[in-house]
């Protein structure tokens, strides 16, 4: 039998890989054909949730597709997800904002805070978002993922 290879900074390694595969379309396709063959293998969907660290009604629901749909059900569709409540240039134009500090938009703050992007939301557009909506689009705006 082959000696065990030890992979040095596997934490890093597959924090990394988790990125690689939900970033690319065709790597979240590829990552959702080796579900479908785990799951072949009659590997517990719970098990096959925790080793793709998603949820397991996540793992339903592309098993689901794949059974419905064939393969094909498993590759991402256009359309997908909720659209966004602001426009292009709306999200041009808060980002602008974004760059400054809030006092220039009139705020006492120093730092940008969900809470208070949901009122820059709410006056400067007429958008209403709740505090943690407008955290993941502050991460988003301001620290945007590559490709």
């Amino acid at each position: 039998m082959p000696k065990a290879i030890k992979i040095e900074n596997c934490g890093k390694i597959k924090a990394e890989i988790h990125r690689y595969l939900s970033g690319s379309q065709d790597a979240r396709f590829i990552g959702r054909l080796q579900i479908a063959m785990l799951a072949c293998r009659g590997i517990p969907i719970a098990t096959i949730a925790t080793l793709f660290r998603i949820a397991p009604t996540t793992v339903q629901r592309w098993l689901h597709r794949l059974n419905d749909q064939g393969i094909e059900g498993l590759k991402d569709t256009p359309g997908r997800g909720r659209k966004s409540s602001l426009t292009k240039q709306e999200r041009q134009i808060l980002g602008q904002d974004l760059k400054k500090s809030p006092q220039a938009s009139g705020y006492t703050r120093h730092k940008w805070t969900g809470r208070l992007l949901s009122e820059h939301l709410e006056k400067r557009f007429g958008i209403a978002l709740k505090e943690r909506q407008c955290q993941n689009l502050l991460k988003s705006i301001l620290d945007p993922k590559p490709g």
